[in-house]
């Protein structure tokens, strides 16, 4: 006996010298890996499980960590949530809220039962949890990986489990999270790293040898691994559009991020997460040379009602609009082929995902009116504009500018009234005047044509009996 703990103690250490980062893949189907039955799996008062997932589908209360086989056992559980589209996290009858998972994302699990109470962790954030917990007994089922009672697989990606027999402390979850274990620290039942990356085994690496059978036969894949890479939001060690989608899903505060996460949501490291990574990031993906994109200089967003026009001097690589009031969630933003967008809130975010720029003057139509307060756009070399939209106060954009014969423009009325435009040169001396008299407010366009006058830089003024603005543009003949 003594010789054999030696070998697997030997045997342990030789994984963790030269294993690679694996992880297995289960197809929701019948993959699933189990455990025989042991009286140290049988927790009931206070325990701790972890796991590191991936999801790649979400089904109807798939098992992550499950000691609940047979009717009426009642042992404890880690699992998918009971409501469409299953995208929460049940444990032990309590669930979280529907959407603090999203697919092809890596997510650390920890849930915490301490005598009469739970708490659940997502990449180390203690999540809601809602409903009666389970009352768990002991039981003599066997303890399963990817499988809950009745055959509910999981679909995706799961490393690194680990079972303790304690409530382990938000402090320690956050600590030992990215980091892998010796297998003798206190209260540790089982410690699976699934680095072994081959055979039907999947080995225990505490000293309490509650190996793991290998069902169905799920595939050995690359595992999790926190590197920070930036952009690799994810942690799959692959930049590409999932990474883009969920770095906006945490711009928008709709998915809980470690400081891991964080840090690679930051691609251009100026401390703060906004468009411009993710412009950033698109730009890394696709390999794009910046050469074909002009800097963008100006952005102007124009509103009438549901009718929204965003002008701008250079390439749009993205956008993000702040409104006064909640859009709906299934609000349909039209926008061009290759773009797409999110909302949250009062927030929408659009960007390119095939390095098209936004057409010139791109007109939104809105289901609902809502006014637009703020918009912030950002360029290909991750350049931003930001402006404040009152609808008190005139709206006014030129195009093209430069321009070398005439520009067109746009400008939006806050009420009825007549309005006159003047043009001046760069000393303040007026060189043409137009009185456009009574108009209703709203989005108007007015063809500018220069008469007599040389090439320079001039300042269009659209003013009535409250308010003037102006605009630089450039005459080029």
């Amino acid at each position: 006996m003594y010789l054999k703990h030696i070998l697997v103690f030997l045997f342990s250490v030789w994984l963790l010298l030269i294993a690679d980062d694996h992880a297995i893949r289960f197809d929701g189907i019948n993959d699933h890996i189990i455990i025989s039955d042991h009286p140290d799996l049988d927790l009931t008062s206070s325990y701790t499980l972890e796991a590191w997932i991936f999801p790649e589908s979400f089904s109807w209360l798939s098992g992550i960590i499950s000691k609940y086989h047979t009717s009426g056992s009642n042992g404890y559980m880690l699992r998918l949530s009971q409501n469409a589209p299953y995208n929460g996290i049940g444990f032990d009858e309590q669930e979280t809220s529907n959407g603090v998972l999203n697919e092809s994302q890596w997510y650390h699990l920890a849930a915490v039962k301490d005598g009469n109470s739970r708490r659940l962790y997502i990449n180390g954030i203690e999540t809601n949890l809602s409903g009666n917990g389970l009352n768990v007994n002991s039981n003599s089922d066997p303890l399963r990986i990817a499988s809950d009672y009745a055959g509910r697989f999981f679909d995706g990606k799961i490393d690194e489990i680990r079972i303790w027999s304690n409530a382990r402390s938000e402090e320690e979850v956050n600590t030992y999270m990215d980091s892998s274990l010796t297998g003798s620290e206190t209260g540790l039942v089982a410690y699976y790293n699934f680095n072994t990356g081959i055979g039907d085994t999947l080995f225990d690496l505490s000293n309490n040898e509650h190996h793991g059978t290998l069902i169905g036969g799920p595939e050995w894949v690359d595992g999790i691994t926190i590197n920070s890479i930036l952009g690799d939001i994810n942690f799959d060690e692959v930049l590409n559009i999932y990474d883009a989608v969920q770095l906006v899903s945490i711009l928008l505060d709709n998915a809980l991020a470690n400081e891991q996460q964080l840090n690679a949501c930051d691609t251009n490291q100026d401390g703060l997460i906004d468009i411009s990574d993710v412009i950033h990031l698109v730009q890394w993906i696709l390999n794009l040379d910046m050469s074909n994109y002009s800097n963008l200089q100006q952005v102007i967003v124009q509103q009438d009602q549901n009718h929204v026009v965003i002008s701008s001097s250079g390439d749009i690589a993205g956008f993000v609009l702040t409104f006064s009031d909640d859009l709906k969630s299934n609000e349909f933003i039209e926008l061009p082929d290759g773009w797409t967008h999110k909302i949250s809130g009062k927030k929408l975010v659009a960007f390119s995902m095939d390095g098209s720029s936004l057409p010139l003057n791109y007109n939104i139509e809105l289901k609902q009116p809502s006014i637009i307060n703020k918009v912030i756009a950002s360029g290909w070399n991750g350049e931003t504009q930001s402006e404040l939209v009152s609808p008190h106060n005139y709206a006014i954009a030129s195009y093209p500018n430069p321009f070398n014969n005439r520009c067109i423009i746009r400008y939006t009325k806050p009420h009825d009234g007549d309005t006159i435009l003047n043009i001046f040169d760069v000393n303040g001396r007026e060189v043409e005047n137009y009185i456009l008299g009574f108009q209703y407010k709203g989005l108007h366009e007015f063809h500018w044509q220069p008469n007599n006058i040389g090439s320079g830089v001039y300042f269009i003024s659209l003013e009535n009996d409250i308010k003037v603005n102006a605009i630089k543009v450039v005459f080029l003949k």
